[in-house]
Order: C-alpha cells, then structure tokens, then sequence
C-alpha cells in the first residue's frame, strides 16, 4: 500500500491519456520483480476498462532488455526535448486495462 500511494499520481496522469513510467532499481534479489508486479496489478486495476499501453524492459548494466519481445537489446534514445524513448521495443495494447489481460501480456 506505501508503494501504491506513492506512484498513484501517476495512474491519474495515465487516467487523463498522459504516458507515465514506473521504474524499480536495486540490487539482484531485493523484490523488484515483486514491487513491480504488485504495483501494476494496482494501477490496472485502478485503469480497469480504459485502454492502455504497456512497454516492459530491463536495463542491465549498459543494455536494455525487451522484457516483452525475448529480451531483444533494444536501445534508449533522448529526443531534441529530452525525452527518452525506447527504440526497437515491443508495445502492447489493451483495449480495456484489466488484471487479467496484464497478467496474459506479461507471460
């Protein structure tokens, strides 16, 4: 719940059509698969019958992995206005957010 309140302005950016990002950083074995997985199953649901779209990756070391696509190299990019963006990887959509179809993308 600490978590969730803590990211929950962005599920209201998400609701209103803004992008927003979640990141989890750590050491090997500290719950970042865990917090992530909670946290998303929160703010679908929160998101529940709006569409979304999902792009799930891993930076690791000096890669970047497409959690979603095999874990494909895909590469961070910054634009002009310093916006980062993912180059190469996997986007999903979901018609209608739900916990279930976020389960199916993920698997």
């Amino acid at each position: 719940d600490d978590v969730y309140l803590k990211i929950r302005p962005l599920v209201e950016r998400a609701r209103v059509g803004h992008g927003s990002t979640l990141l989890c950083y750590g050491q090997t074995g500290t719950g970042k698969t865990h917090t992530m997985m909670g946290a998303l199953y929160r703010v679908v649901k929160d998101l529940k019958g709006l569409p979304i779209e999902i792009t799930f990756f891993e930076i690791h070391g000096k890669k970047c992995y497409d959690l979603l696509s095999d874990r494909k190299v895909v590469h961070l990019r910054a634009d002009a206005n310093d916006k980062v963006h993912v180059r190469g990887a996997k986007q999903t959509g979901l018609e209608e957010a739900t916990p279930e179809g976020l389960l199916e993308v993920l698997q």
